[in-house]
């Protein structure tokens, strides 16, 4: 074992819960290992320069500055025993080793507890090490973290770290001293019966220009074992929350079967800045309360394999990525319930990709969103995922202020609540992309709520049970259960074509249900741009004035740009068009299939600035006063266009208003019907 010499300062610095983009600075005033007395005190073991072997027993000086493990100047200390060890006092470590010195756990079963606030329960400092096999950290006040690595390397199997517990503080009891206890002051030897404290900034382990193995070799080949964090304390504010993982400045975190459960406002699975970077497989965060973000980002990197992430409240998002940082997960089931809390989280030109099974991203709470790019240079590219989204206003994949999401293979399920409305899709706001390729998107019906089911995010019938069926899905949306959508202060949204707008020879299929939920919607305010895109796209809609795709500009304004090729869309009730342009609409429509099932039109077109050029179209009209052409104050440009209309007494051509434009038989048939 010889020692690594790594070069940091020691200063901690973490993140914000409350903003997902902002890194704020937070110190942790832990002791040094420098400042402890010149002599040895009682009940102290100190390796100066030695090596010293523990065999068992029970070590807790009292004295200010007196760990009860301290290594020191290549000093090495063996405990090839279970061992107790002890502090109280403020601002002293329990375990502490620097210049090149070591501690070694070597037997399962010791326990490194401590009691005071301002200290660690283990503390490494630059170029010292600490191996643990089975060792239980307590820890159970303020800026008192499980274990502190300052430039040192940590290597762990099988540990339990607790921060911000409740301990046995009476030295005469022997059987609860330094270990957790209920309220009445008994053993609690069950996690899941721990009592959490006000505690602040009681990190499990926290780590600056330094490294963290947990239940990996030196290769990163996983050794067995798991690890378990949990981080119980209370109190915290924006700054000061407490995280089962910390890294800044160069931290290297490489772990594997590690499970971390964060209970209190602003406490988060882990968090990395500042060119930390985390390797991490088989890793589980379970996270409760108001800005509990299972992982961010800020600055850093992360690779992951297996990830899971349960985060409820309020802004308590799963993942989030911010500034520099790169993160790729494969094999991913995030989950989220909270207003506002979103599943993944690209923002201020970060980077983060996503794949593998199981796929699973869920956002249960309203307003929350299941995938989301933010700010100018974010891309969130996924690929082969489930999204579901469970309540109003949230939105499964959305891209905002010029981020970029791109999406394939994926299926979406939106849901809102009976008689509620904006359950989205796709959206791209605000100068966002959204770039949609071989999804499957199905808006506005029921979805299991119960997290404990396999139903949770799935369709469900009117019993509750999971369905694929589409005759017993039970419709939820009444307003803006729309497929996908530009909203009207701007975006891009191509589906299944590349930037310059040729095919990519997939298709996205979209199929809403409810009154007024829209196939795709792109809208335009006075002061934005919008544009839609869209070759070989399917879509379906359920629901009355549910059009397949409506276009729709500002009044005095330029209006939003679409270039339609090899549509294939369906409406089923009525006043549900195909391709409706209103307010300065610029529509292209070419080799496409429309059918309408009510009095809808195949393409209707309001305002007199909107046009609408059809080419090579079929046009099946099936139910009374469908209308095939409808310019109803707009201009429709139309040639080789078959118009087919069973209901009677349904008009082919309406100018009223507008201008028809022209209109030429084509030559040969057109497109099949469906």
């Amino acid at each position: 074992m010889s020692p690594q010499s790594i070069r940091g300062s020691l200063l901690v610095v973490g993140l914000a819960a409350s903003a997902p983009w902002c890194a704020l600075a937070q110190s942790v005033d832990a002791a040094s290992c420098i400042t402890v007395p010149a002599s040895v005190p009682a009940q102290q073991v100190r390796a100066n320069g030695t090596v010293l072997t523990v065999a068992s027993g029970t070590y807790a000086p009292t004295t200010v500055g007196a760990p009860a493990f301290y290594a020191a100047n290549a000093g090495v200390i063996n405990a090839t025993g279970a061992v107790a060890l002890i502090t109280s006092a403020a601002n002293t470590a329990t375990v502490c080793s620097t210049n090149a010195g070591a501690v070694n756990f070597l037997a399962a079963g010791s326990t490194v507890s401590r009691l005071g606030a301002g200290g660690p329960a283990a503390r490494l400092e630059a170029g010292t090490t600490l191996t643990s096999n089975g060792t239980r950290f307590y820890t159970s006040l303020a800026n008192s973290e499980g274990i502190q690595v300052a430039g040192g390397r940590f290597t762990g199997s099988g540990d339990v770290i607790a921060t911000g517990v409740l301990l046995g503080t009476q030295p005469g009891n022997p059987a609860t001293y330094g270990l957790p206890v209920d309220a009445s002051g008994n053993l609690v030897t069950d996690p899941d019966a721990y009592v959490g404290k006000a505690a602040t900034a009681a990190h499990g382990i926290s780590a600056i220009d330094g490294t963290v193995r947990l239940n990996v070799d030196s290769a990163g080949v996983p050794t067995g074992g798991t690890t378990s964090i949990h981080i119980l304390g209370t109190g915290a504010g924006a700054t000061n929350g407490s995280h089962g993982l910390l890294g800044a400045s160069g931290a290297q975190f490489d772990v594997h079967a590690v499970n971390i459960l964060t209970r209190g406002n602003n406490n988060s699975g882990g968090r990395f800045a500042t060119g930390s970077r985390l390797q991490a497989s088989q890793l589980s965060i379970d996270t409760t309360g108001t800005g509990a973000t299972g992982l961010v980002f800020a600055d850093a990197q992360g690779t992951l394999s297996g990830l899971t992430i349960n985060a409820t409240g309020i802004t308590a998002h799963g993942l989030s990525a911010t500034g520099t940082s790169q993160v790729q997960v494969d094999g991913l089931d995030i989950r989220v319930a909270g207003q506002n809390a979103h599943g993944v989280l690209a923002g201020s030109g970060s980077t983060v990709t996503l794949a593998g099974a199981p796929g699973v991203v869920i956002a249960a709470g309203q307003t929350g969103n299941a995938l989301r790019a933010e700010g100018g240079g974010s891309a969130l590219t996924a690929n082969g995922l489930r999204l579901s989204t469970l309540l109003n206003g949230a939105i499964a994949g959305h891209a905002l202020t010029s981020g970029t999401l791109t999406l394939s293979g994926s299926a979406i399920y939106t849901s809102g609540i009976a008689g509620g409305n904006a359950a989205v899709g796709l959206q791209a706001a605000s100068g966002g992309t959204v770039v949609s390729q071989g999804n499957a998107l199905l808006t506005g019906v029921q979805l299991g709520t119960d997290p404990a089911a396999a139903s949770y995010g799935l369709p469900v019938d009117a019993g509750g049970n999971a369905t694929t069926d589409p005759a017993a899905y039970v419709a939820t949306g009444t307003t803006g259960a729309n497929g996908a959508q530009v909203s009207s202060t701007g975006g891009t949204l191509r589906l299944d074509v590349a930037a310059d707008g040729s095919p990519l020879g997939t298709t996205t299929r979209i199929e809403t249900y409810g009154n007024n939920s829209t196939g795709v919607l792109v809208a335009q305010a006075a002061s934005a741009t919008s544009r839609l895109q869209a070759a070989d796209t399917v879509i379906t809609t359920h629901g009355m004035n549910a059009n397949a795709v409506l276009v729709q500009g500002a009044v005095g304004g330029v209006g939003p740009q679409a270039a339609l090729l090899r549509l294939d869309t369906r409406t089923t009730d009525l006043n549900a068009n195909g391709v409706y342009g209103q307010a300065g609409a610029q529509v292209s429509v070419t080799d496409s299939i429309l059918t309408t099932s009510g009095s809808g039109g195949g393409i209707r077109a309001d305002g007199a600035a909107t046009r609408i050029t059809a080419r090579n179209l079929y046009i099946g009209g099936g139910g009374a006063g469908g209308i095939g052409l409808n310019a109803t104050g707009g201009t429709i440009d139309s040639a080789g266009t078959t118009i087919i209309n069973s209901g009677r007494p349904g008009m082919t051509l309406n100018a009223s208003g507008g201008t028809a434009g022209r209109r030429c038989p084509a030559p040969s048939p057109g497109p099949s019907a469906r």
